[in-house]
């Protein structure tokens, strides 16, 4: 393993660390707020637009790990019928486009949060910036980018692609339904 991968999965288990963070925050929030409805007969104020940007940025920290332990949803129906060229092709293209709307999203929620930062711009009824959240988020996309640039210069080069990539298609659903087995986790 290359001190690049191991940069790269290092920072992912981190950032997957952090997404389970706040998707626990999430979850306390949602329950307290649950809790104040039936006791008090009110929400929290902001309680929707907290937890979205809490999802979001949970979403956005996970992707780089399941990218990189093939825990994503992979459909190939034509992968064993297509010439290797065609595969190679394809596997070049998306991860190329994908990097590209990945800086782009990075780029622009870099952007918001400057934005957010600058405006001091708050969520109604808290005392809190969502700024951080937004960075979070554009952290993932960076990362989540690097990720797919490191196996397009894989690709590129004629190694194949990284983990989980050089899986059949069978395999790889197996390995994602593991995810889902109580008692296992994600290495």
């Amino acid at each position: 393993m290359t001190r690049l991968n191991r940069l790269l999965l290092g920072t992912a288990r981190a950032m997957f660390a952090a997404g389970g963070v706040l998707l626990v925050l999430m979850l306390a929030l949602t329950l307290t707020n649950i809790g104040a409805r039936t006791l008090f007969h009110h929400s929290l104020r902001g309680v929707v637009e907290i937890s979205g940007f809490l999802c979001a940025a949970a979403i956005g920290l996970s992707l780089p790990l399941a990218q990189l332990k093939g825990c994503h949803v992979a459909a190939g129906l034509l992968e064993e019928r297509l010439p290797a060229a065609w595969i190679r092709a394809q596997q070049v293209l998306t991860a190329a486009a994908c990097v590209f709307f990945l800086g782009v999203t990075a780029t622009e929620m870099a952007s918001l949060g400057f934005f957010v930062l600058d405006v001091d711009e708050r969520i109604d009824g808290w005392n809190f910036s969502y700024y951080g959240l937004v960075f979070a988020l554009a952290a993932g996309c960076v990362v989540q980018a690097l990720v797919l640039l490191a196996e397009l210069a894989r690709v590129l080069i004629g190694r194949g692609k990284s983990g989980a990539g050089e899986l059949r298609a069978g395999e790889r659903g197996e390995r994602a339904a593991g995810m889902f087995r109580a008692g296992e986790m994600v290495s």
